[in-house]
């Protein structure tokens, strides 16, 4: 996995991937631009399906594109998530 930041007004067309992929309490080790990273295990899986079966994707995944653990990061994402939904060509939830 590759991480890409992008400004919202120019955004490429990407897909949602809510974070409602497994016990968070059950993770397993991710690369994300070589840091390791840990996920839930339904999530790696999730991650894996959609890259064999699409290829190249770019995702908005809220538990990984928000800092989960900066308070003040988490509310100013949430006040984005409108847009952020709408904004996606599909949101997988």
């Amino acid at each position: 996995c590759e991480l890409k930041i992008s400004r919202s007004s120019a955004q490429p067309p990407y897909i949602v991937l809510s974070y409602t992929w497994g016990d968070p309490n059950v993770t397993e080790n991710k690369y994300l631009d070589s840091k390791e990273l840990h996920v839930t295990t339904k999530l790696r899986l999730v991650l894996s399906h959609l890259r064999q079966d699409e290829g190249d994707l770019l995702l908005w995944i809220d538990a990984l594109c928000i800092n989960q653990k900066d308070v003040r990061e988490k509310t100013s994402q949430v006040a984005m998530m409108r847009e952020i939904y709408s904004e996606a060509t599909k949101v997988v939830g």
